[in-house]
């Protein structure tokens, strides 16, 4: 059976939302023989970001300053 992908798609995991502690746990808890999760980040990984790669959760980083670089979001977007 394949896996299937899932992301996360947010501008930053910071500690400070709850929003970014309900995906960490989802992302976490994910089954890894069905599902291949991954997080894509506008900005910065933050407290939660990095956790989620010490728990093996690919995390890429756009690293946008400007909203003149979306071109560059749909490039990373669609490498994934």
């Amino acid at each position: 059976m394949c896996t299937i992908r899932v992301a996360y798609f947010g501008s930053e995991m910071s500690d400070a939302g709850g929003a970014e502690r309900v995906n960490f746990q989802v992302l976490t808890q994910l089954d890894r023989s069905r599902f291949e999760p991954c997080a894509i980040l506008l900005k910065r990984p933050g407290e939660i970001g990095h956790a989620l790669i010490r728990h093996g959760v690919p995390v890429k980083v756009i690293g946008l300053r400007k909203q003149s670089e979306l071109l560059k979001i749909f490039r990373k977007v669609y490498s994934v």
